[in-house]
């Protein structure tokens, strides 16, 4: 409620100012807001050719982009000449895709009376978005205003996307005299992305023009001799010209939408106010008209009264300081934003009152007899006038002063005494001086401008734990307190514990901090800590027969780092390592996130790794025997005896399992096994006596063939 508030004032503050015409929303946009009046142009046409070296040759010209064009290129060497280039101008046409602007180490000055870089028709560039993008260096500033009915600003487009990957600075055109300054960047939506700063200043209203001092009085008329017409009082001077306000101070930015990623900042900052004009001096009263002279006897004439002095014109009043940012919505971090109204102007000084007129003389009388000398008076000399009010300071963040009061008119003289002179005594008897005018008196001092109310300022409270772990900065708006935050923590060190005592302004923590003390700047806190030695214990590892572990020195509360792991071998069986334990007797195992509060012995433990080995049988023509897995130094079974056919006349027995093909050494099932072996069949062979036997076969009495078969023995 309170932004919108302030967004309200703002625009009707701007509307007033004249500054330009300020987009709330689409329904604000008309045709007179576009920019009007272009001086040549260079009209970029060529999609192919939109490249620019920037130089001397495009000055003088507003460069203008047709709608085919979507990418524009262009270069400069600003950060080897630092020469702004004067008289420079980017115009886009009407378009409904975006249009891509890469500015590399550019610096340039907008063209009298013209943006830097805006869209012909402000209007419906809505349609479209306007893509900067800023590399190396660049600085763009906005040619000054030349009244105080220009609303040009320097970046003038409905959406802009600025990419930026350095430093950019947009300046917009300072208010000639008593002309307001001009915006740096006006748009609808404005969006910041990249790693950089966008630097935005609003132009500095022009200074009021000084009052021009008022004509003198008239002077009186003189008496007329020996007629009724006497002497008249001078008319009272003119009164001094006022002195012109100075022109108001520009915004930095004015945009609806605003968004800034992480990385990116923006420094907002208006324009200051310009000073008020001086006011013009009072004219000075006129002269009191002469008395008439006379030698006839009659009376003669006083002289006329000194005109009053004018008064001094009073000062202008100082231009308002601008306001740093205008916005609807705003996305992003607080603290990528910093944003500083300008400071408004010193109201000018009064002028000075004008000096009274001197009073006329009074005529003179020559008489033959002297009876009753009669003497004419001077005039009465004219009063000063009053010095001018000072003009008021202008509003701003830092308010300007008021203007100081002229000084009253000098009081004018008055006229000179009449004289009578006696013919026969030669005696003079003279009448008396006019009597002097008043001074006039000094001009009343003008008031100082209001401080205006930022009711969102943020100041930065950053903290720096000195060794502590990392506690994020506040952006705490001003007048408001910081929040505690959480209690940081140190890492303890081979020699200290530490605890944190307090957060301190000053780096040797001497001024204790509080968080009920109101924010008025950004300030740095930083924390103090208090160390205390603590104990260490004796972490030792007995390997039981393993190999040697290093013992460890650990801080109480701390945790022991798990060493490589041992290695054992009793040259008979391999083992493997089972873990740390706390008993000797390995009951329990050892974790080692558990704080450290004593002298600790470890115990390694050791699997015993179980291995098998293969038996295999080659029963070398006899029947299969199967293959056997035996655990390392078991013994193998001894399987059934394989058999083997024989022949004809021979046979074999199993004669046993050997160790060897060449059937060497006899394999004792006894053995354990230590290795994977393959045992081999042994056969003896025995041969045999065969008979034969012949039968004839005798059948219904015929002889055939006889029956033979053998009947054999081994031998």
């Amino acid at each position: 409620m309170k932004k919108e508030m302030l967004l309200s004032i703002a625009v009707v503050v701007m509307l007033s100012m004249s500054i330009f015409t300020y987009v709330v929303n689409d329904d604000s946009l008309n045709e007179d807001d576009a920019v009007s009046d272009i001086p040549d142009i260079i009209v970029q046409n060529d999609e192919n050719s939109n490249i620019i070296e920037l130089s001397t040759a495009y000055l003088g010209k507003t460069y203008h982009i047709n709608s085919n064009i979507k990418t524009l290129v262009i270069n400069g060497k600003y950060t080897l000449t630092n020469e702004i280039l004067d008289g420079f101008s980017i115009c886009i046409d009407s378009r409904s895709t975006d249009l891509t602007i890469t500015l590399n180490d550019v610096g340039f000055k907008s063209l009298n009376g013209q943006p830097a870089i805006y869209s012909i028709d402000y209007p419906n560039s809505a349609k479209y978005k306007v893509n900067l993008i800023c590399n190396n260096k660049v600085i763009i500033q906005g040619s000054d205003a030349v009244s105080s009915k220009s609303y040009t600003s320097t970046i003038y487009s409905a959406s802009i996307n600025m990419i930026i990957n350095c430093d950019v600075e947009v300046y917009g055109g300072n208010g000639e005299t008593s002309s307001n300054g001009l915006v740096a960047i006006n748009t609808h939506d404005l969006t910041v992305t990249g790693s950089g700063k966008v630097i935005a200043t609003g132009g500095n209203g022009g200074n009021g023009s000084d009052g021009t001092k008022a004509s003198d009085g008239n002077s009186g008329k003189n008496a007329i001799e020996n007629n009724a017409t006497k002497s008249t009082s001078g008319s009272t001077g003119n009164n001094g010209q006022d002195g012109f306000n100075g022109g108001n101070g520009a915004f930095g930015i004015v945009t609806s939408g605003l968004t800034i990623s992480d990385n990116a900042y923006i420094y907002s900052t208006g324009g200051d106010g310009g000073n008020g004009g001086k006011g013009g001096n009072g004219g000075n009263g006129g002269t009191g008209g002469k008395g008439v002279s006379s030698i006839d006897g009659y009376k003669v004439s006083d002289g006329g009264n000194g005109g009053k002095g004018g008064n001094g014109g009073n000062g202008g009043n100082g231009g308002n300081g601008g306001t740093g940012l205008i916005y609807s919505t705003y996305s992003g971090s607080p603290s990528s934003l910093f944003v500083l109204d300008g400071n408004g102007g010193t109201g000018g000084n009064g002028g000075t009152g004008g000096n009274g007129g001197t009073g006329g003389n009074g005529g003179t009388r020559q008489l033959f007899v002297v009876k009753t000398p009669i003497c004419s008076n001077g005039g009465i000399g004219g009063n000063g006038g009053n010095g001018g009010t000072g003009g008021n300071g202008g509003k701003g963040l830092i308010p300007g002063d008021g203007g100081i009061g002229g000084s009253g008119g000098h009081s004018g003289n008055g006229g000179s005494k009449g004289v009578v002179v006696a013919d026969i005594t030669h005696i003079q008897f003279e009448g008396r001086d006019g009597i002097s005018g008043s001074s006039g008196m000094k001009g009343t001092n003008g008031q100082s401008g209001d401080e205006v109310t930022i009711s969102d300022i943020y100041y930065t409270v950053s903290f720096i734990s000195n060794g502590g772990d990392k506690i994020d900065s506040q952006n705490v708006l001003k007048g408001s307190t910081a929040e505690i935050p959480s209690t940081p923590i140190r890492e303890d060190d081979m020699n200290n514990r530490y605890s944190f005592d307090n957060w301190y302004l000053n780096s040797s923590c001497t001024q204790k901090y509080s968080f009920d003390m109101p924010v008025t700047k950004n300030i740095t806190l930083y924390a103090k800590w208090i160390s205390t030695p603590h104990p260490k214990y004796n972490i030792v590892f007995d390997s039981n027969g393993g190999s040697n572990i290093a013992s460890q020195m650990v801080i109480e509360g701390k945790k022991a780092i798990a060493p490589n792991d041992p290695t054992y071998n009793d040259g008979v069986h391999e083992y493997i390592f089972g873990g740390w334990y706390t008993d000797s007797n390995l009951s329990y195992k050892y974790d080692f996130d558990t704080p450290i509060t004593k002298d600790t012995t470890l115990y390694a433990k050791w699997d015993q790794i179980t291995k098998k080995y293969t038996i295999s049988f080659d029963s070398n023509g006899g029947s299969k025997i199967e293959t056997q897995s035996i655990v390392e130094r078991k013994e193998a079974i001894k399987p059934d005896d394989p058999t083997r056919e024989g022949g004809m006349t021979y046979s074999y027995s199993f004669g046993g399992w050997y160790t060897d093909s060449s059937l060497s050494y006899k394999f004792d099932f006894n053995t354990p096994i230590t290795q994977d072996m393959v045992l081999h069949a042994k056969w003896n062979k025995s041969n045999c006596i065969s008979l034969i036997v012949s039968v004839p076969l005798i059948f219904a009495g015929t002889a055939c063939i006889p029956l033979i078969g053998y009947i054999g023995r081994r031998l």
